[in-house]
């Protein structure tokens, strides 16, 4: 359910479950209860947010600020991940 809420997270949530071997049912109504709120919820909170006037006037900065923001994670894994690599490859060519 909360898969719905992370961009990336919600692409593979499904195959994720079936390598699990979750219970379709239950991957089903999670689902669809994940869906419903962050449909209704996005909705709701576009609603809300368009009545303030910095919200409305800014949200092109707004928006591109939270795309770097949800970037940010899978930036510092991957630079983490290159990180632990060269060191493991340094240890082998002087090992």
């Amino acid at each position: 359910m909360l898969a719905r809420f992370v961009p990336i997270v919600r692409t593979f949530t499904p195959i994720v479950a079936g390598v699990g071997r979750m219970n379709y049912r239950s991957f089903v109504i999670f689902n669809l209860v994940g869906g419903v709120l962050w449909g209704a919820g996005v909705t709701v909170l576009g609603y809300f947010l368009g009545r303030i006037p910095f919200v409305r006037d800014n949200i092109e900065a707004i928006l591109v600020g939270i795309v770097l923001v949800s970037v940010i994670p899978v930036a510092a894994e991957l630079l983490r991940a290159r990180r632990s690599g060269a060191a493991a490859r340094a240890r082998h060519r002087a090992g």
